[in-house]
């Protein structure tokens, strides 16, 4: 099974955002530099298992959180999806 490395990278920025964090803050908390969870948030690197565990430990969240499509992607494709369905002319 393929690990979907764009889904964590918009919950951690989708988490962040919800907490109310800078990238230096959020990767203060996990013992990284900011500009490391921003190569993350921009998918020019992922974190490792050992700071997956540490997000979900600090955030308390299940690691499934991290790997799931984010809901506002989900939301975007049922917008489009009726779009396409309720087509009218």
């Amino acid at each position: 099974m393929e690990t979907n490395y764009s889904n964590v990278a918009d919950n951690i920025y989708l988490l962040m955002k919800k907490m109310g964090l800078t990238y230096e803050q959020f990767g203060n908390l996990i013992n990284v530099s900011g500009q490391t969870v921003l190569k993350w948030a921009e998918q020019a690197s992922y974190p490792t298992s050992k700071h997956i565990v540490d997000i979900c430990y600090i955030f308390e969240l299940e690691p499934n959180f991290l790997f799931a499509e984010p809901v506002e992607k989900i939301e975007r494709k049922r917008r489009k999806d009726y779009g396409k369905k309720h087509k009218t002319c």
